[in-house]
């Protein structure tokens, strides 16, 4: 299956979820963890992300870290941080501080939990990405 550029949905943002199924956080973790891993199947840039709580829970300063990794290299480059502290509520959205970010076909979107002294109790949450197609004159 191609892309078409005169399709009137190319160039419109667009939510990637970042993982398949909700991601529990519970307890402290001592080295920066990846909990989710997406590889890009044609270029984008990703402009901004969030996590939607889906189990309510208690947080102390957990950080969430978006990032990428240059294709096959295992490299992480934070590209945004999301920050949970206090109580989350279920069906509540926490908003992420993302640097626009382009990625190209291989590379990957990674969700990964920074180490350090934060600690949460049984919160479940789903990472998402905003995108927009980067236009690539080869797939005309």
């Amino acid at each position: 299956m191609s892309r078409t550029y005169s399709d009137p949905t190319y160039g419109s943002k667009k939510q990637m979820p970042l993982a398949g199924e909700a991601i529990a956080l519970n307890g402290t973790v001592t080295s920066t963890t990846d909990l989710a891993r997406v590889t890009v199947m044609q270029p984008i840039t990703v402009s901004d992300a969030n996590v939607s709580i889906l189990v309510a829970g208690t947080a102390v300063d957990t950080n969430l870290l978006i990032g990428k990794s240059l294709a096959g290299t295992g490299a992480f480059a934070a590209l945004g941080t999301i920050t949970l502290t206090g109580t989350q509520t279920a069906d509540s959205v926490i908003d992420a501080t993302v640097t626009a970010t382009s990625f190209s076909t291989g590379d990957d979107i990674i969700v990964a939990r920074a180490a350090g002294t934060e600690t949460e109790t049984a919160i479940l949450v789903k990472p998402y990405v905003q995108y927009k197609e980067t236009f690539v004159e080869s797939d005309s």
